[in-house]
């Protein structure tokens, strides 16, 4: 829910510039397609109809797009999403060995819980191969996000092979989207701690 609900540093829309202006004012470009001042490492959301800082991509599974604000609540939904699924393929693999092996001489009452019907079975077959994709999926953006972040390039960075002027410590990148030092803190989604204000818009 943080994750949809968190709004993503959009440009706010300023008054008219001469076109002179239009085009560079204090290091600032101008978006030609909301006609708002864009920052550096602003691009153009298409869905959002906006520009969103450091916009990594535009997620239809929290219906908002990944910026700098909430880039932190994805890599923890793809993290959470990735454990579920983990936790899901578990109970069904040891399960299907109760069921399905020699170990059910092991359990009291195997024979019991082992008595489904081609409903459960067909059930049984969906849920594994959901979480398996949805495994293999999640973990791969989450490995996606964070070789971003240590990077310091967003997605839409890296499609333009694009680099950011500044340069800095991958540390330093990942205490800036995580919000601070390592600590147990950046495994909950707490909201986004700005630790330099002056870089924002």
């Amino acid at each position: 829910y943080i994750e949809m609900a968190t709004d993503v540093p959009h440009v706010t829309k300023e008054v008219e510039l001469d076109s002179a202006t239009r085009r560079r004012e204090h290091g600032r470009f101008w978006c030609k397609k909301c006609s708002h001042a864009r920052p550096p490492r602003a691009h153009h959301c298409s869905t959002c109809r906006r520009c969103i800082r450091k916009m990594d991509h535009h997620c239809p599974w929290v219906n908002n797009c990944i910026g700098q604000y909430n880039q932190k609540h994805f890599v923890l939904f793809c993290f959470y999403t990735l454990c579920l699924c983990l936790v899901a393929l578990g109970i069904l693999l040891r399960r299907g060995l109760t069921c399905g092996g020699d170990f059910s001489r092991f359990s009291k009452h195997a024979s019991l819980a082992c008595d489904m019907g081609s409903a459960e079975v067909l059930c049984y077959i969906v849920v594994f191969f959901s979480a398996l994709v949805f495994a293999l999926f999640t973990i791969l953006m989450m490995f996606d996000q964070i070789s971003g972040i240590v990077n310091d390039s967003t997605g839409i960075e890296m499609l333009q092979n694009s680099q950011s002027d500044e340069v800095r410590d991958w540390r330093q990148s990942l205490e800036e989207v995580f919000g601070g030092p390592p600590s147990w803190r950046w495994l909950l989604p707490l909201p986004y701690k700005r630790l330099n204000p002056k870089c924002m818009v």
